[in-house]
């Protein structure tokens, strides 16, 4: 029998409840092991990705005409101290979040609103890391907008 907290948990992106729509915000995490804290969340693997992640978000909020923000990434305060990672503020585990527009989160460009905002390809590519957890949050308004095409 297998020990439930040795379980990893896989990324599956979300299927939007309508045709048309796309992600507008997320939050996900890098974990090997269910439990939080375990050291496995806390491994080179996990430091590899999480470094990955920063350049993966970094590039497509640029593309979308986004900076990032600290609070984009969130982790262990010693842990991303000794890695060289800036985080926005102290969690259990790595973690990303964007939401553009929110407060204390990327600034939308001039001009548009959350709709106007695609994140599918972004979450598309952190999906590869092998770390990369599931999609925790279920608030599909808070996820998905429409799409302007």
């Amino acid at each position: 029998m297998q020990n439930f907290f040795n379980l990893r948990e896989k990324f599956k992106k979300p299927k939007p409840p309508f045709k048309g729509m796309h992600i507008t915000g997320f939050e996900g995490k890098f974990k090997l092991n269910i439990q939080a804290m375990h050291a496995d969340n806390r491994s080179p693997q996990v430091i590899k990705d999480v470094k990955a992640a920063i350049k993966i978000v970094d590039k497509h909020l640029k593309k979308l005409g986004i900076r990032m923000v600290p609070a984009n990434i969130k982790g262990p305060l010693d842990i991303a101290k000794e890695n060289g990672i800036k985080v926005g503020e102290g969690e259990l585990d790595f973690v990303v979040s964007v939401f553009p527009g929110f407060k204390n989160d990327v600034k939308l460009p001039k001009g548009k609103t959350e709709d106007d905002i695609n994140l599918d390809p972004m979450v598309d590519e952190l999906s590869k890391l092998k770390s990369f957890a599931n999609f925790p949050r279920t608030d599909w308004s808070a996820n998905y907008g429409q799409s302007n095409n």
